[in-house]
C-alpha cells in the first residue's frame, strides 16, 4: 500500500508543471480560515476548554516569574525554571490569542489580558523583557547570545 502511495506521488509530481514559482501562491491569513469539520471541530473545542487553561494553568509558576519581575513578588534571588521559561509562557498566550479570535470566552480573555499586563510591567525602561536576567541575573544580560535564549 506505501508503496503505491509513493509511487502515485512521484506520478502527481512529475506530471504538475514546473515552473511554479512561490509568487503563484497566496497565504491565507487565519482569521479568513473557519474550520466546521466533524474531526477537528471536537478538537479545537476541547483545546479551547480543557488544554488551553491547563496550560495556563501550568504555567503559573512562570507567571510568578513575571510578579517577581514587575515588584508584584518580592524577587527571589533563587530563581525558580529554566533561563527560557519566558517562551513557553509566550507559546501558550499565543494559543489563547488564536483560540480568542475564533471563539471569544470573557474569562479567557481576563486570564490573557491579565498575563500581558504582568509581562508588560515587567518591562526595563530600555525595552527590555526577560525574567531570569531582571530577577536572577541582571548584570549577565546580552552576555552569551548563543545559548541564554534572549533573542527569542
Amino acid at each position: 500500500m506505501h508503496r503505491i502511495l509513493i509511487a502515485s506521488f512521484f506520478v502527481l509530481l512529475c506530471l504538475s508543471p514546473l515552473t511554479a514559482t512561490a509568487q503563484e501562491f497566496n497565504p491565507v491569513p487565519f482569521s479568513d480560515v473557519d474550520i466546521e469539520s466533524g474531526f477537528w471541530s471536537p478538537r479545537l473545542e476541547t483545546n479551547r476548554t480543557v488544554s488551553i487553561p491547563h496550560n495556563l494553568d501550568t504555567c503559573e509558576g512562570r507567571i510568578d516569574n513575571f510578579r517577581h519581575a514587575c515588584g508584584d513578588m518580592p524577587r527571589d534571588p533563587d530563581f525558580h525554571g529554566h533561563i527560557f521559561h519566558d517562551s513557553d509562557l509566550y507559546k501558550v498566550l499565543e494559543g489563547v490569542a488564536y483560540s480568542l479570535h475564533t471563539h471569544p470566552d470573557p474569562e479567557l480573555e481576563a486570564r490573557l489580558d491579565a498575563v500581558i499586563d504582568l509581562i508588560a510591567r515587567s518591562q526595563q525602561p530600555d525595552g527590555y523583557v526577560n525574567t531570569w536576567f531582571t530577577v536572577a541575573a541582571p548584570d549577565r544580560r546580552w552576555a552569551n547570545l548563543a545559548h541564554d535564549h534572549e533573542l527569542y
